[in-house]
């Protein structure tokens, strides 16, 4: 029954996060509750717990990418895709962080110093104007 009432859940506010990507936005953390406040309405079991805490996961990036893929509109009406946008990039450099400090372990602090170091380049040079060049 869990899973009937994520996919309603996510369905709902992908097609939300479609058509009109401000509310959706907006309205995801309720979208988010609807399914561990199931699970607390039918008594505590662990494995189910999990599978609430997957179907946020899933509910949350499934609204955040049909916001991406809507319409664009004016400049001023764009801010829930550059909201997405960045929650998503966000969300990608937080797990690639988690990823380097499980490989490099307790004692690979200067892996990870480098490792940011490194990100940080990407991002500056994709903030960068893509029309300079060196002389």
């Amino acid at each position: 029954m869990l899973l009937i009432v994520s996919i309603i859940t996510m369905a709902l506010w992908a097609f939300l996060g479609y058509k009109k990507p401000g509310i959706a936005l907006i309205t995801l953390p309720i979208a988010m509750a609807v399914p561990p406040l199931y699970v607390d309405a039918y008594g505590p079991m662990e494995l189910v717990y999990l599978d609430s805490i997957v179907s946020v996961l899933f509910i949350f990036l499934a609204t955040l990418v049909a916001v991406l893929m809507s319409r664009r509109e004016g400049d001023s009406r764009r801010w829930p895709q550059k909201c997405a946008k960045w929650i998503l990039v966000s969300f990608v450099f937080l797990l690639l962080f988690a990823v380097v400090c499980v490989l490099f372990g307790v004692g690979g602090f200067i892996g990870f110093v480098f490792f940011t170091l490194f990100m940080a380049s990407i991002i500056s040079y994709g903030f960068g104007d893509g029309r300079q060049r060196a002389n």
